[in-house]
Parts: structure tokens; sequence; C-alpha cells
């Protein structure tokens, strides 16, 4: 929530923060809307909408049908209906962390080291078995 609140003030425009759920809202403080109130609550309609939590397909549903720019903070599986925008992927052997999958919108995903030095391959990551990422 507190990521979500400073990317909120750092954005230009008119921001509404979005709970998809009553904890994650309550997490975000006054103001925030849960997600079935957003389209409805948010008047005059914000520039864009901070959302918070997104899991389940009728979530992700719901934020496609928003009549405003979202920007999802901890989202899991979009299904493909939106593009990453930050991404980091720890990547694990073992039981210990060897480095990380790494997206900073527009660029591509990268892959580093745990000492922080890029690793030079493509990581195509637009699907994760039957789901698109």
């Amino acid at each position: 929530a507190e990521f979500a609140c400073k990317l909120a003030r750092a954005l230009d425009g008119s921001v509404a923060l979005v709970g998809c759920g009553s904890g994650a809202s309550r997490a975000l403080g006054d103001g925030a809307v849960q997600l079935r109130d957003a389209e409805g609550s948010l008047s005059p309609p914000p520039d864009i909408a901070v959302v918070v939590s997104p899991t389940t397909d009728e979530q992700w549903d719901a934020l496609a049908k928003l009549p405003f720019k979202v920007v999802v903070v901890n989202g899991l599986l979009s299904n493909g209906l939106f593009p990453h925008a930050y991404f980091y992927k720890p990547l694990t052997a073992f039981s210990v962390q060897t480095g990380a999958v790494v997206r900073r919108f527009p660029g591509p995903y990268e892959c580093y080291a745990v000492d922080g030095s890029l690793v030079e391959l493509e990581v195509p990551l637009s699907s994760q078995g039957r789901r698109a990422l």
C-alpha cells in the first residue's frame, strides 16, 4: 500500500487509489475505494486509477472495463489483459536466490545475476503454461 500511495503522488493528473478487496482498500487509507465501487463512486472520473492486488479473472475483467487509465500494483496473472510496467521475479536454485527477471516499461524483460550484473539472454515471458502474462 505504501508503494501505491507514493506512486499515486508521483503521477500527473487526477489519481484515484482503488483496492480490489476490503483489506487493500483499508491499507490505502482515506479516499481509497473498492474496485466494485470504483466506476460509480469516482466523480469526476480520475485520469488514472492505481489499483492494488487484483487476483481473480472477474477483477481483471472489471479493470479492463474502467473508463480511465489503470496502473496495477501487486497483480497476479492478468491473462494478458495488461502489459507489465514493472516486473520483478526472483530466480532461485536449491532455495537460494541466484538472480531475478526484471522489466521496466517500455523496456524488455531482462535477467540479472544476484550480484546485479546483467545476464545476456532473451527472456520471452509472454506466457506461462496456458496463461498469458
